[in-house]
């Protein structure tokens, strides 16, 4: 894709509150709906953009070959679109792939970077074979079976019995989801690269946030680089839904850092 996208695949997204601009990436199966715990909180302190990545909430499907690369053509195309310069981008999980693969085709869009509940490895082998049984499963069975077994897993054991209201909203969430948007992100994660060397020889600000209690991408996968240029942070009592599990204390680490960053 190389950055062109046309103007009906432009992205759909919210804009809130005012000041510094950070853009949130959401992870799968999700939508810009994932940040609405955090957003009152968020926007009192930054201008807060919100974008459905391609296939997912009210974003058209995406064409061509699935690739998280895809993907970030598509928000830097939309970030042009709106008139939005250089801005911290925050990915959580899928989010911080795409992220990662936006810092490296278009540089001149991140101002600062983050990946929350993410990391910069490639799938391993028995990753890559589970996205394809997923995408089996989604085929045959649809969304509503797909998400009911996913999304539990997301947050910490403890967190099915005393979030079920959150577990419910993130189900709900997933099933407005097409399938075939599904499908494209399972195959695009499953081909991403290794981007370490992104986070390791970054000319600009890195923000890594891992939930201690994530089943999906463990702290040891996401707290993988140190440096001046590195602000690390761990959420006590937190799975992979850092949004929902523990959104005032996420919201305050992303507001430290964009105005530690801005100075």
């Amino acid at each position: 894709m190389n950055g062109v996208i046309s103007t009906m695949q432009i992205l759909t997204h919210q804009e809130h509150g005012s000041g510094n601009p950070v853009v949130l990436l959401h992870g799968f199966p999700g939508s810009s709906a994932y940040w609405q715990l955090m957003l009152p909180q968020s926007a009192a302190a930054c201008r807060v953009y919100t974008p459905d990545l391609p296939g997912h909430g009210a974003s058209p499907l995406p064409d061509g070959e699935a690739s998280i690369d895809a993907y970030a053509d598509a928000v830097a195309a939309w970030m042009r679109h709106i008139g939005l310069g250089r801005a911290t981008i925050l990915g959580h999980s899928m989010g911080g792939y795409t992220a990662l693969a936006l810092l490296e085709r278009h540089p001149d869009a991140v101002s600062a970077i983050g990946l929350i509940h993410s990391t910069p490895y490639a799938d391993s082998d028995e990753a890559k074979q589970n996205r394809l049984n997923q995408i089996a499963r989604i085929r045959e069975e649809g969304m509503d079976t797909f998400v009911e077994g996913m999304v539990p897993k997301l947050f910490a054991p403890q967190h099915l019995t005393s979030m079920p209201e959150h577990i419910e909203t993130v189900k709900a969430i997933g099933r407005r989801n097409p399938p075939e948007g599904a499908m494209y992100a399972l195959e695009a994660m499953r081909k991403r690269p290794e981007r370490l060397h992104l986070l390791q020889q970054a000319g600009v600000p890195v923000l890594l946030v891992a939930g201690e209690e994530d089943q999906v991408i463990s702290p040891a996968r996401t707290l993988v680089v140190e440096g001046d240029h590195v602000t690390s942070a761990s959420l006590p009592g937190c799975g992979h839904m850092g949004m929902y599990e523990r959104p005032a204390q996420l919201a305050d680490v992303i507001i430290s850092f964009v105005t530690q960053t801005a100075l």
